[in-house]
């Protein structure tokens, strides 16, 4: 290393730090977009509307309802731009490899529109979503459970503006309801 330049020594170092920044800015550059994360939760129920009764029991301290529940969809912008969300169906087509590999034995596609969703804070699509803003809506359980009859796992599908094509989210399957079920999961 004595008989190295000093010169050459600090071309390397400017070629490594360039090399880095480089990097850096092409995985920022490409990290700045709007990123949409989906979450869908399951059998929640909502106060304005508790949705159609299941079963009504008489005790001895008075009626119990069992209701229906909701899929709430929840859609967050977790990027650095605002985007638009355009739709949001249910749909049984197949998604994914292995979907597809199954879709021969179920020939029937099971599809309905934006109608039964109904969007909180009459927020209807297309509906801008800033960085960091949430936009939520509900579906009834019962409309999704009537697509699981066709053979397929229901699926959400949601087109956005910073998407290229619409995407596909699986339902959570269905879940027996509890004896001891209150309905207290809440949004």
């Amino acid at each position: 290393m004595a008989n190295v330049p000093f010169t050459e020594i600090v071309a390397w170092y400017g070629a490594t730090v360039a090399t880095v920044v480089l990097v850096w800015d092409i995985w920022k550059w490409s990290r700045r977009q709007a990123r949409l994360r989906v979450q869908i939760t399951d059998r929640v129920f909502y106060p304005d509307d508790p949705g159609p009764v299941l079963k009504t029991e008489k005790t001895a301290n008075g009626e119990i309802k069992t209701y229906a529940g909701y899929y709430h969809v929840e859609v967050t912008n977790i990027g650095e731009l605002p985007t638009t969300i355009l739709s949001a169906s249910a749909t049984t087509r197949a998604a994914g490899v292995l979907d597809h590999l199954q879709a021969w034995r179920h020939s029937v596609v099971g599809e309905f529109g934006t109608h039964a969703f109904m969007p909180h804070r009459q927020e209807t699509p297309p509906h801008t979503l800033g960085p960091g803003e949430v936009w939520s809506c509900r579906v009834q359980e019962d409309s999704i459970h009537h697509l699981c009859q066709r053979g397929r796992r229901p699926k959400l599908e949601l087109t956005a503006s910073c998407w290229s094509r619409p995407r596909l989210f699986e339902f959570p399957l269905p879940r027996p309801v509890d004896a001891g079920d209150t309905g207290l999961n809440k949004p």
